[in-house]
């Protein structure tokens, strides 16, 4: 059996509204980054993660409430009319060990409250990080 543990793997920040996106994400600078942006008829849709992704769950989600509070009252104007704020907490589901658990502080749901943000999680199939050690494995042999 392939060695593929369960870990934390990130917090992205998905943003979903009628208005552009850009000034807010622009505003967030180079702390983080564009990972996905969409616009389906009048809805725009975006990804940020961080550009240094923490160790946790917690120190991911506090450190995107640090930005969010920094910006400036017309930025947070946008934030405040988007249709859906989610903090997305990706976990690599594995064979090892037999399980993991990741706790979310007071302080993080206390900061996504503030921020009227869900927090989703998301596990990624053991068998998704197979295939992709497989394609890595093709493409480099």
């Amino acid at each position: 059996m392939q060695k593929i543990p369960t870990e934390f793997m990130n917090v992205d920040l998905d943003l979903k509204s009628t208005q552009d996106l850009g000034p807010l994400v622009h505003a967030l600078g180079a702390r983080v980054r564009l990972t996905h942006v969409q616009k389906s008829g009048r809805l725009h849709w975006c990804r940020v993660m961080l550009s240094r992704q923490p160790k946790s769950p917690t120190d991911a989600v506090l450190a995107f409430a640090k930005l969010l509070a920094k910006l400036s009252k017309r930025r947070q104007a946008i934030w405040a009319q988007a249709k859906s704020r989610e903090f997305d907490i990706g976990i690599q589901g594995g064979f090892e060990p037999d399980s993991g658990e990741w706790v979310l502080e007071p302080s993080v749901i206390q900061a996504a409250a503030r921020l009227r943000a869900q927090v989703r999680i998301t596990v990624y199939s053991a068998a998704l990080a197979m295939r992709a050690k497989r394609s890595r494995r093709r493409r480099a042999g």
